[in-house]
C-alpha cells in the first residue's frame, strides 16, 4: 500500500507493507521530506509525467497540485509488483481490525508515529490477507448521501469534466454502459476512499481512469480552471483539482460495474 503525502506528516517508516510517497520534480518551490524513506513516484520512467504535455503553459507545480494522490496511483498501477496494491493519503488509513462494532464510517485518531505504526502493523496487513480469501476488495465504508452520486458532484464542481468523464466511460468502455445508472439513480459512495485489490483489479482500474482522463484533456475547453486568471461558475475554489474528485467517482463506480465483493472497514483519519 503507498500513502501519498505533499506534506511533513508522522509515518511509519519501518511498515512491511505501506510505503510512504510523493511527486515532486527538480522545482525548488515544490515540497520535498526532510527525512524519511519516501518513494518520490515522479522520478523515473513510466510516471505521471507522461501526461505533462496535456498542460501546456503550466508548471510542472502545478501540474502535479492538479494530479495529487493520482501520480502515486499510477506509478503504483506501474511499478508495484505485490499481489495487493493499495492507496491511501497521509491522513486517511484503513482501520482494517478495528471495524467489529464500530458503527461510524471514519474513525478520528490521533495523528502521530504511534498511530500510523498501528494502522500500518503485519496484525492490519494479515487480517486483510483474510478478508481476500473471501473479497475482492479491502475498502473504507461507503456512506449515504442526501443527493445523487451525479447531483452530489456538480452542486459544487464543474459540469463540463463530469459530463466529459460519463461520456468518455461510454465511448471506451461500452460494456459499462447499462451500469450508468449509477451515477444518478444511486446515494451511496465514498469519496474518501482508501483501498486494497488484487494487483490485476488494480491494474485494469487505473488503466482505465488515465484513458478516461486522456479523452476529458484531449476534449475539454481548459485542462487547468484557475479562478486565479478567470471566472469559472462554480464554488469549489480550486476547480483545478477535477482529475481528484473524478477519481473519488470512478474507484466506486468501477467496483460496482465489475460487481466486486466489498469488505467495508472504518476510513481512519488522523486529526
Amino acid at each position: 500500500m503507498l500513502i501519498h503525502t505533499h506534506k511533513e506528516y508522522p509515518f511509519n517508516f519501518d511498515s512491511t507493507w505501506a510505503k510512504p510517497c510523493y511527486a515532486a520534480s527538480s522545482d525548488p518551490n515544490e515540497w520535498h521530506p526532510s527525512n524519511g524513506n519516501f518513494i518520490n513516484v515522479y522520478e523515473g520512467p513510466n510516471t505521471i509525467k507522461k501526461f505533462y504535455k496535456y498542460y501546456s503553459g503550466i508548471s510542472e507545480l502545478e501540474f502535479l497540485k492538479a494530479m495529487g494522490q493520482q501520480s502515486t496511483e499510477y506509478y503504483a498501477a506501474n511499478h508495484i509488483e505485490s499481489d495487493y496494491i493499495g492507496c491511501g493519503s497521509y491522513r486517511r488509513y484503513l482501520a482494517i481490525e478495528n471495524g467489529v462494532g464500530y458503527v461510524g464510517e471514519k474513525l478520528e485518531v490521533p495523528a502521530s508515529e504511534e498511530t500510523c505504526r498501528f494502522l500500518t502493523s503485519d496484525s492490519q496487513m494479515n487480517r486483510a490477507l483474510e478478508y481476500f480469501k473471501s473479497a475482492d476488495v479491502v475498502s473504507s465504508r461507503f456512506r449515504m448521501m442526501h443527493t445523487s452520486i451525479e447531483r452530489q458532484y456538480l452542486e459544487s464542481q464543474l459540469p463540463e469534466y463530469w459530463f466529459l468523464f460519463k461520456e468518455a466511460i461510454k465511448e471506451l468502455f461500452p460494456e459499462y454502459r447499462k451500469h450508468m445508472i449509477w451515477f444518478t439513480d444511486y446515494s451511496i459512495c465514498n469519496y474518501e476512499c482508501v483501498y486494497l485489490m488484487p494487483k490485476p483489479l488494480f491494474r485494469k482500474m487505473f488503466h482505465e481512469y488515465f484513458s478516461i482522463m486522456e479523452y476529458i484533456w484531449q476534449n475539454c475547453e481548459e485542462v487547468y480552471p484557475d479562478k486565479n486568471k478567470r471566472s469559472w461558475h462554480c464554488s469549489e475554489p480550486f476547480p483545478w483539482r477535477y482529475p481528484g474528485f473524478l477519481n473519488e467517482r470512478f474507484v466506486p463506480f468501477f467496483m460496482y460495474a465489475n460487481g466486486l465483493r466489498k469488505i467495508e472497514v472504518p476510513l481512519a483519519f488522523l486529526s
